[in-house]
Order: C-alpha cells, then sequence, then structure tokens
C-alpha cells in the first residue's frame, strides 16, 4: 500500500509542476501516467 501512495503523490507533484495546458496528445506523458489499463467484460481500471 505504501507504494500505491508514494506513486499517486509522484504523480501529483508532477501534474503540478506542469505549467502550460496540455493542447496535444503526448505519449511519453501517458506512459508516465499510466502504468497499467485492465479490461474486463463490465469495467476497466487504469
Amino acid at each position: 500500500m505504501e507504494g500505491v501512495k508514494q506513486s499517486i503523490f509522484n504523480m501529483k507533484a508532477f501534474l503540478n509542476s506542469q505549467t502550460a495546458e496540455i493542447e496535444e496528445y503526448d505519449e511519453q506523458l501517458v506512459r508516465r501516467l499510466i502504468a497499467k489499463v485492465t479490461v474486463f467484460d463490465d469495467k476497466f481500471e487504469v
């Protein structure tokens, strides 16, 4: 659980450090923010 909290803290710090709005798709940013996507029959988890 501590690893999850650290990941959330790191993501919040990264997002708060961004100074400009995102205007176009950025593959590197997506990969940095999303570690895994799991698809089920009735839902998905990011």
